[in-house]
């Protein structure tokens, strides 16, 4: 709470300006400079004063909640960096080459936010300059258990579909991430599924995974202890 008071006092954002990048000068601390990126990539108003907790930002577990901003947006060069390492594989619109225009970031009032492994690595890459590997077969299911993560790691899974999100909180139950693209959002959340098409799942949300879906979808912590960034 104290950094978030810290933080409370800042700027409000601008093109140049996400949460972490003010999280970051608390105490250098990498994971919560992840996590508040995360925050304010469902909630612009989250770096402005007061910061309370919500439904997309609190510490317990549980929440099921969708981006409502162009967070693509906020910052061109942050996008323009990870697009280019990611070529054309980055989202499955046709209809724009340019994720931050507005017939792309902000779609039925969701923010949205492209293929989840471009979504993950524009949250790193923003809050902590760090690049995560770009094919999907660097990343091993010798992994530790995503049991074993905690906030601010990266956990993914391999199988139908591939996925990959940032765990904002855990407890012993289970964890919060926050990702893009979940394939859930179009089937078993239809208060997003915003048109009628795959597409309509590149959406930027807040959800949860408990121990029995992490076990049986296996998975994993790319960034484990002694491994983190």
């Amino acid at each position: 709470m104290a950094a978030l008071a810290l933080l409370a006092g800042c700027a409000g954002p601008s093109q140049d300006l996400a949460s972490s990048r003010a999280a970051s000068q608390i105490g250098n601390d990498k994971r919560m400079a992840v996590v508040y990126e995360c925050f304010y990539a469902l909630r612009q108003s989250w770096l402005n004063p007061p910061n309370q907790w919500g439904p997309y930002d609190s510490p317990k577990i549980g929440y099921d909640v969708a981006g409502n901003w162009a967070y693509l947006s906020s910052d061109v060069d942050g996008y323009n960096h990870i697009k280019s390492k990611f070529d054309r594989y980055y989202h499955s619109d046709d209809e724009t080459s340019d994720m931050t225009s507005p017939n792309y970031a902000v779609r039925g009032g969701w923010g949205r936010g492209g293929q989840c492994l471009f979504f993950v690595n524009l949250i790193l890459w923003r809050s902590v300059h760090y690049d995560l590997p770009k094919s999907w077969a660097s990343y091993s299911t010798s992994r530790p258990s995503a049991r074993n993560a905690q906030a601010g790691d990266v956990v993914f899974k391999k199988g139908s579909p591939n996925h990959i999100a940032i765990v904002v909180v855990k407890d012993s139950s289970g964890m919060d991430v926050v990702d893009s693209n979940f394939e859930g959002y179009g089937s078993k959340r239809p208060q997003y599924h915003i048109i009628p098409s795959s597409i309509s799942s590149e959406i930027i949300g807040r959800h949860y995974y408990n121990n029995a879906t992490i076990d049986s979808q296996g998975w994993k912590v790319y960034s484990g202890a002694g491994l983190w960034y």
